[in-house]
Order: structure tokens, then C-alpha cells, then sequence
């Protein structure tokens, strides 16, 4: 899949017509609607490669929150395998057999992800003060 493809446009601030409301998590769906599906799972590429193109060109950030936001997207990828469980292995036994291996991995990859998380946590609280001392307190 090319890096160059976009989101439907629509309604919402995600751009994606699911009326998505990032402060309380509620997401409105119409039950109905076909490209509902399609459209989130286009924004959640186009949001992926985003973050990665942002990545690539500013290192300013703490590496504990890339980890855990990535730690997050990975459980929330893991979850979605889950629903696909079903759907793929209704159309492919082998394809769902993959599925499951694949949701697996996802399983392993959050869990290495949190034992990064731990210790990138460990080591920031283990870190001693650099900070040169005040010379008023040491010369009294």
C-alpha cells in the first residue's frame, strides 16, 4: 500500500465521518452505514504514517511515551484481529488459521512493548542528578 493515500474526507474530527469525540472516547456509528469500517480503517493507516513521518523528521520527544503510545496501538490492533478472527476464518480456514497466529504475535508485541515501557520507567527514576551542586551550600 503506497504512503500516499489519503482519508475519506467527512464529517468529524478525525476526518473520517465517525463523529469521533477524542475527549470521552465515544465514537457514534450508524449500524447501516457500509463505509463506516473502510473509512476507520483508512484513518488508521493514514494516522499510523503520520506518526511516522513526524517521527522521521523531529526527535523531540520522550521515548517513554513513543513506547507506550505504541504499546496502546498495538493493543488496540490486537483487538481488532480478534473481530477478523471470525470474519476471515468464515472465508478461508488457512487465512483464518493465520489470523489467529498473527493476533498472537500482536499479543507478544504488547507485552515486549510493556517490559520496555517498565524500563524505560525503571531507568528514568534510577538516573542520578547531574546538576552541579550549589556553590553557596558548599561553600556555607
Amino acid at each position: 500500500m503506497a504512503d500516499n493515500v489519503s482519508a475519506p474526507s467527512g464529517p468529524g474530527p478525525t476526518g473520517i465521518g465517525l463523529g469521533l469525540d477524542p475527549a470521552s472516547g465515544a465514537i457514534g456509528i450508524d449500524p447501516e452505514d457500509t463505509e463506516v469500517v473502510p473509512a476507520a480503517f483508512m484513518g488508521l493507516v493514514v494516522s499510523a504514517r503520520a506518526t511516522y513521518r513526524a517521527m522521521q523528521a523531529n526527535g523531540c520527544y520522550p521515548a517513554i511515551v513513543a513506547v507506550g503510545a505504541v504499546e496502546d496501538t498495538v493493543a488496540a490492533l490486537a483487538r481488532i484481529s480478534s473481530h477478523l478472527e471470525l470474519y476471515v476464518g468464515d472465508c478461508s480456514g488457512q487465512g483464518g488459521e493465520a489470523v489467529v497466529r498473527a493476533s498472537d504475535l500482536l499479543g507478544q508485541a504488547r507485552s515486549a512493548l510493556s517490559d520496555v515501557r517498565h524500563h524505560l520507567g525503571l531507568d528514568d527514576a534510577a538516573e542520578p542528578d547531574l546538576t552541579p551542586p550549589d556553590v553557596t551550600v558548599l561553600v556555607g
